[in-house]
Formats: structure tokens, C-alpha cells, sequence
């Protein structure tokens, strides 16, 4: 018996944003792992949850549908988890409506960034990056791919380097808000968990805050199972998530190619994320 599983994968992205992978080919994919449930989380949309509703099926896998959703907290871009535990086909067309006011704002920031590179004498075509994207959700990796093939940069990690990292003067701050976010996903009754917590380089004591003002908004878990994070890291905030009588979630954040290092279910190679913390998700939503 593969113990396989036992285990889940609650973070992952497809070509509907910046994976490599379709939905259907993600889904085929975590089943050849055994995985016991995905979820598909992608920035911004969630235009590939039908297609991998019907891989699911046809696999036999449980699936989540997710969204992964950025905003501005102080001066710093945070990342939403939200799941959806209820009634996604009666919802999901007015999810689909009320989610085109943050995609809006996406297209103006990709816009930005082209404008700002343009001032450098780095030309890019954001019609051409609209027609490759193939309606997907345009993301850095998409910008990122598009200097690649203008040589401006041999490979994605040297474009984010150079021109595309949240620091960078190529790259406006987010003009979504925390608040925005969170009253999208309790509109649409969301569980909603606070993405790679570690990944935001805050102190202890302000990462501590974060948890803490999000937890009075109504923030449903913390993401303490995630690929760049140590062992201690997750402690750490498996010790916050109870002080806050906050949930556990995991995920790898599978993008295929696009970050190759990165497996499905198992991260770098030491991530496992059980199938008791879904169990735990859900009972918690529906003791909400």
C-alpha cells in the first residue's frame, strides 16, 4: 500500500495563472502520486476549478476548489488562501463576477510594470502577453518569461532578480487591500488560511501582529505546512495557530516547470502534509 495516501496537497497553481501545468494534466498528476486530495489555489481566478472538477472526478481524487489572493497589509503584500467547502456550483458565477474587480486591478498593476520597464528601454508587448497567456491570469511569471524571450533575462529566477521582485522599482505595490480580501471570501463564505506565513521576512513580534489582526478579521487558519519553510518555522506556528484558536493547513505550491524544484505533495522533498489536517479544516468550517 503506498502511504501516499494518507497525504494531501492544499496549495498548488496551474496555466490558469503561473503553473506550468493545465488543470486536468495537475490533477492526473496528484493522482499518479496517490495524493488523497488537491486543491487548486491560483492567483487571482479561479477559471480552472470546472476542468479540474471533471479530472477529479474521472481520477478519483478528492478535490478543493482554492484561490490564492494578494494584498497590501502596512507596506507589506501578504497572500489569502480561501477554500470552499459549500455550494461551489451555485456560487460560482457570482464568485467569478466578484472576482474581476481584483483581476481589473491585476491587469492595471501588469500595465504598470510594463510602462516602468518601457522607461528603461526594456520593450514589452502587453497585447502579446494577453494572447499568450490564453486568458489566463497574467502574473510575473508570465513578464518574467516574456523578458526571456526579448533576452533580457536567461532565466525566470534572473528576471525576478533583476526587474520583477516586490522590492523591485519595476513593481507597484498592490492596491488591494487586507480588508478587501477578507470581505471577498466572507461574502462567499470562504476558509480562508494566510499563505506562507514565513515568506514575508517579518519579525516575530510583527509576524505575531499580522496573525493577529487577521485573526480578528476573520481569518480561518495559517498555512503552516509549506515548501520554504524549516521544521522550526512550522512549530512556531502551529504555537501561534493555537493562541489564536486558529487551523492548520499545507501545501507544497506546485507550479510545474515554472518553479521545478518543487514537487507535487512533498515540496522540496521533506514536505507531508496529512490528510487529518483537511478532516480538521472542515470540521472547523462547519462549526463556524
Amino acid at each position: 500500500m503506498d502511504l501516499n495516501n494518507n497525504f494531501i496537497d492544499l496549495h498548488t497553481h496551474s496555466n490558469k495563472s503561473d503553473g506550468s501545468f493545465s488543470p486536468s494534466e495537475l490533477i492526473r498528476y496528484a493522482a499518479s502520486k496517490n495524493l488523497a486530495a488537491i486543491a487548486l489555489s491560483d492567483h487571482d481566478t479561479m477559471a480552472g476549478i470546472k476542468e479540474a472538477i471533471k479530472a477529479a472526478e474521472s481520477e478519483n481524487i478528492r478535490f478543493i476548489p482554492a484561490i490564492e489572493l494578494g494584498a497590501v497589509y502596512g507596506k507589506k503584500e501578504v497572500h489569502i488562501l480561501g477554500y470552499v467547502f459549500d455550494n461551489y456550483e451555485a456560487k460560482c458565477k457570482a464568485i467569478d463576477k466578484a472576482l474581476k474587480n481584483f483581476s481589473d486591478k491585476r491587469k492595471q498593476r501588469n500595465l504598470e510594470i510594463v510602462e516602468r520597464l518601457r522607461k528603461d528601454n526594456i520593450s514589452l508587448d502587453f497585447e502579446e502577453l494577453e494572447k499568450e497567456s490564453e486568458g489566463s491570469s497574467i502574473t510575473r511569471v508570465h513578464i518574467a518569461k516574456a523578458l526571456i524571450r526579448k533576452n533580457y533575462a536567461d532565466s525566470i529566477s534572473f528576471a525576478f532578480e533583476k526587474y520583477l521582485s516586490d522590492d523591485s522599482k519595476y513593481v507597484p505595490e498592490k492596491s488591494i487591500l487586507v480588508k478587501d480580501v477578507m470581505d471577498f471570501f466572507k461574502q462567499f463564505n470562504f476558509y480562508t488560511s494566510l499563505a506562507h506565513p514565513c515568506r514575508y521576512k517579518l519579525s516575530e513580534a510583527d509576524l505575531e501582529k499580522l496573525i493577529r489582526d487577521l485573526a480578528k478579521m476573520g481569518l480561518d487558519a495559517l498555512e503552516v505546512y509549506h515548501s520554504s519553510q524549516q521544521p522550526s518555522d512550522s512549530t512556531m506556528l502551529k504555537k501561534l495557530a493555537k493562541k489564536y484558536d486558529l487551523g492548520i493547513s499545507g501545501g507544497s505550491d506546485f507550479h510545474g516547470s515554472n518553479k521545478p524544484d518543487i514537487d507535487i505533495g512533498i515540496g522540496y522533498g521533506g514536505l507531508r502534509v496529512p490528510l487529518s489536517v483537511l478532516s480538521n479544516m472542515e470540521r472547523d468550517f462547519l462549526a463556524k
